[in-house]
């Protein structure tokens, strides 16, 4: 099964951190989409349930979720030489469903899904940015980047313009 994206983004041309769901449905789709951009064995991969939920909610168990991932991080950045982080978030996520709402299959469910989505991608983004800057890694020439996308269950992907959010 042959799977087109369409590019909103300028792909890395150096090695990414991946930080995706440990939903078992996206696997395949992860590695097609990453393979579309060409980055076939040039990426690093973080897993957690329910990806930048982390980040965006206030309960403390996972907020040490967060304390892994800065670990990770770090050592992508330093081993891996990884300047680019990739957020994939995806429709009918199991811990959003367990810790916010069972959107279900409406036209208006599914809007505020995307929205939701839109508010845990720019969470995290912003997270990852910050701790970026924290560690002096956001350099002139050498920035580092995040970028969020939003991934169906039949691994159709669409960009998350999260930017909107971290001006907020």
């Amino acid at each position: 099964m042959s799977k087109t994206y369409t590019l909103r983004h300028t792909p890395p041309r150096e090695r990414v951190l991946l930080i995706s769901c440990m939903d078992l449905r996206l696997i395949d789709n992860l590695v097609r989409f990453m393979a579309a951009d060409n980055l076939t064995n040039r990426y690093d991969q973080y897993i957690m349930a329910g990806t930048g939920f982390a980040a965006y909610s206030a309960d403390p168990t996972y907020r040490a979720w967060l304390d892994a991932l800065w670990t990770h991080l770090e050592f992508a950045y330093n081993e891996h030489k990884v300047r680019d982080v990739y957020i994939i978030q995806h429709r009918n996520c199991g811990m959003i469903k367990a810790n916010i709402a069972d959107f279900g299959p409406t036209k208006p469910a599914q809007a505020k899904e995307w929205a939701l989505h839109y508010k845990i991608a720019g969470a995290m983004k912003k997270e990852i940015l910050n701790y970026a800057v924290e560690k002096g890694w956001n350099k002139a020439k050498e920035p580092f980047n995040v970028q969020c996308f939003m991934m169906d269950l039949r691994g159709g992907v669409k960009m998350l313009d999260t930017d909107k959010e971290l001006k907020d």
